[in-house]
């Protein structure tokens, strides 16, 4: 049955329409009120029992919660909005003394934003090794001050230092944000992030997701972490691994041990392929 079928089956007995523009646009971790106009389209009386989110944290309330024929009211919803960015959808439960539909869905769309520009940063280090120090730099801008200030670091990898700076001849309004390695992450991909303080009321605490460094010992790997996508059943596919030793010199490769389950693995000779040191991976 398609959904134009149910509704012609079951048609609505309560006739809601928001009083405000939607999406709603709020910020991460916003907690706000939202109101709707309400109608009884049935022809007998309809008391609201209960409104409530399926998911999250909030509530409804309906006023008046019974509603004669025809009669106009207003169904107040509080909601905390989550943490992700972008557009979503929350699904209110409106619960009613209709025995043939006693609930109806109340859906919510919004989109979340952030005080901040760029909204999504990413702080990359790329590849370091023992020995290294190393610094990068983001500029984090917020128009719902006249002078962002941040005010302390919240959270951050043990690896990093953070530190905050005014942008040179450039705005009140924006600040940089200064990460720098000064000890050696553990071996491998990492992948943290870093949580500011900062004086924006509608949104206090900006987000650097992700900081992303590659840590190696003697040998680098690109490209690191090696990923081979979706592959259709009964197809290969490859890709190619390349080695370089820190200081230069050629690589030799011996062998390759593969996880399970195991990809096919075959070294190259790197004279050849003119690389420092290399080898396929089939799947």
């Amino acid at each position: 049955m398609s959904s134009a079928e149910w509704d012609a089956k079951n048609p609505q007995v309560l006739q809601i329409a928001p009083l405000q523009p939607m999406p709603v646009e709020v910020f991460v971790g916003d907690k706000r009120q939202l109101k709707f106009s309400v109608v009884n389209a049935n022809d007998r009386s309809i008391t609201i029992s209960s409104i409530f989110p399926r998911k999250g944290s909030g509530s409804g309330v309906a006023n008046p919660s019974t509603l004669a024929p025809g009669a106009r009211g207003v169904i107040t919803l509080d909601y905390v909005f989550p943490e992700g960015i972008g557009r979503s959808q929350v699904n209110f439960l409106i619960k009613y003394d209709d025995s043939s539909l006693p609930t109806q869905l109340l859906e919510v769309p919004y989109f979340v934003q952030t005080a901040y520009e760029p909204e999504l940063i990413v702080m990359d280090f790329g590849d370091i090794y023992p020995g290294q120090s190393l610094q990068s730099t983001i500029e984090v801008t917020s128009h719902h001050v006249p002078d962002l200030k941040f005010t302390r670091v919240l959270s951050k990898p043990d690896w990093l230092d953070v530190s905050f700076s005014s942008v040179p001849n450039g705005s009140a309004q924006s600040r940089q944000v200064v990460g720098t390695i000064s000890s050696m992450p553990p071996f491998g991909l990492n992948v943290g992030r870093i949580l500011i303080e900062s004086n924006v009321t509608e949104d206090s605490d900006s987000e650097i997701p992700p900081v992303v460094v590659r840590a190696f010992s003697k040998y680098g790997i690109s490209p690191f972490p090696v990923t081979m996508g979706a592959v259709p059943e009964g197809q290969d596919r490859k890709t190619t691994l390349r080695i370089n030793r820190r200081g230069g010199g050629e690589v030799q490769i011996q062998r390759v041990e593969t996880g399970k389950p195991a990809p096919g693995a075959k070294i190259e000779p790197c004279m050849r392929l003119r690389r420092p040191g290399c080898f396929f991976l089939t799947r």
